[in-house]
């Protein structure tokens, strides 16, 4: 959906997300890389640095770029600040929460003309027509296809504000909060995590605040079982008359389960013992499971990968993709979705990146073919939910090669090795350089990426390679400077070769 932003704030976007992936890259290479002139880059950094504070681009005089990001803030604050300063989604925000009898209302509310208003709803419904939706006059309201719309306003919220800041009217957050309490008692304790719940919640508050404003949803049959389940949760909700009397309408089953709409239906399992007993008996699910078990067992066999509890790495696939066959919106609005998630090196890309890809369009073509983000949504999960996939691909990674060249003291120059191989494990591999005289280390550290000594280095002795001085031994300072530094060549070796 980064078409939203439309193209000037686009290319903003891009020569940011340039800087923080290449740190040091020029100006130059960033406009040959964008396909812009030197000018136009240098004009988009200065744009940038105020509305980013206190993120700072910092341009050298040999006009390198790197971004500064302070210790306790992430890179999603570049994709909060353009979702917060974008007309676009502050048009599309506002009609979240309120619904406009007229142009100039609206037009007030955002500080901007009649005419710059109607253009935007314009651009907006262009870009949301292939999802079937649309921004409605009189009053003004966005229409349409109501799963992708809670599904977009899931999504964007979850970029556009740090967790659990959603600005929902307090009634909203009080008692979608109170639903999904409600909802998971019956559930086994370690089903939802600290993350599926305010998932869950801020589901649940979009689609309250939907049904508040009359958008219902097209309810599908449910089994019998399931009726029973929401019945009985709503006879045992004893805030339930709170509710009617707060959102004067009554909490019926229809309601229920268009508020838990992702959950409660033909598709969700809620385990593997649910999903053989109900889920597959429709055959469009069965369809999806099957496909997304033969891709892994694919992937597992291509690259002698061990395939352990099974069933829990399915299922939860499962979930995930029978989103992705029934919607058109992709799970990320704005922030960089999985495709650059950058474990997977170029070398890595061209195997089992490529394959995994070629697996999912060619065993899943219900999903593939519906949204090609969720390929990306499906790798994520292998990588973050099968250990043993993880493990392949960090074990092909190149370990930072470190170099150590005491002049005296060797016994702690082992001791080091020691400590480095312990606190580092397998992204270094550490080796003792021989040399009979410093004026020989320059062409000897070559070989390394790091190296560390335990003096001062003359200044007759150049190095090309970065190096740290152990003096005083392994302090704080010299820590931290180690840290960085194989941290930057490990991730490097990691992403470019």
């Amino acid at each position: 959906m980064r078409e939203l932003l439309g193209d000037k704030d686009n290319r903003r976007l891009q020569v940011i997300e340039a800087i923080y992936l290449n740190p040091g890259m020029s100006i130059e290479q960033i406009a040959d890389k964008l396909t812009l002139t030197s000018m136009q880059v240098q004009i988009d950094i200065g744009f940038l640095n105020k509305p980013l504070t206190p993120l700072e681009i910092e341009v050298t005089k040999d006009k390198k770029c790197f971004l500064h990001i302070p210790q306790h803030l992430s890179s999603k604050v570049i994709y909060q600040v353009f979702l917060e300063h974008n007309l676009n989604f502050k048009l599309l925000e506002a009609i979240l929460y309120k619904e406009y009898e007229h142009y100039e209302e609206l037009a007030n509310e955002l500080f901007i003309s009649q005419a710059t208003l109607k253009r935007t709803i314009s651009f907006v419904n262009g870009c949301f027509k292939p999802h079937g939706i649309s921004i409605k006059s009189r009053p003004v309201r966005i229409e349409g296809n109501e799963a992708n719309i809670r599904a977009f306003y899931l999504f964007y919220l979850q970029e556009r504000y740090p967790d659990d800041q959603y600005p929902f009217e307090e009634r909203i957050q009080i008692f979608s909060k109170d639903l999904v309490n409600l909802f998971i008692e019956k559930f086994p304790s370690d089903m939802f995590n600290y993350a599926s719940k305010t998932r869950m919640k801020r589901y649940v508050a979009v689609s309250l605040l939907r049904e508040t404003k009359h958008h219902e949803f097209e309810h599908e049959a449910i089994p019998k079982d399931l009726e029973d389940l929401v019945e009985d949760e709503i006879n045992r909700y004893v805030n339930k008359e709170k509710f009617e009397y707060i959102f004067k309408m009554p909490l019926t089953p229809q309601l229920y389960q268009g508020l838990f709409l992702q959950y409660i239906n033909y598709r969700h399992a809620f385990s593997i013992r649910d999903y053989r007993e109900r889920i597959s008996l429709v055959s469009e699910n069965h369809e999806i499971f099957e496909g997304i078990k033969q891709t892994v067992e694919a992937i597992s066999q291509q690259f002698d990968i061990t395939l352990s509890n099974k069933d829990s790495l399915l299922i939860r696939l499962y979930n995930v993709m029978s989103i992705g066959a029934h919607l058109t919106i992709t799970p990320y609005v704005i922030y960089p979705n999985r495709k650059i998630f950058l474990l997977f090196s170029q070398s890595l890309k061209a195997t089992i990146l490529d394959t995994s890809k070629a697996l999912f369009n060619q065993y899943i073509p219900m999903v593939a073919g519906q949204n090609e983000a969720y390929f990306y949504e499906f790798l994520y999960l292998l990588v973050t939910h099968w250990p043993n996939f993880y493990q392949k691909i960090t074990n092909q990674v190149s370990p930072c090669h470190v170099g150590l060249f005491f002049n005296s003291d060797v016994e702690h120059m082992y001791y080091t090795k020691a400590n480095l191989e312990f606190i580092f494990g397998k992204k270094i591999n550490v080796t003792i350089i021989e040399s009979d005289s410093l004026e020989e280390l320059s062409e000897k550290s070559n070989r390394v990426d790091l190296l560390i000594i335990n003096f001062i280095l003359p200044e007759l002795i150049k190095l090309e390679v970065p190096y740290v001085s152990v003096v005083d031994g392994l302090g704080e300072n010299e820590n931290r400077q180690i840290l960085h530094l194989i941290d930057t060549i490990y991730y490097d070796n990691m992403y470019n070769k």
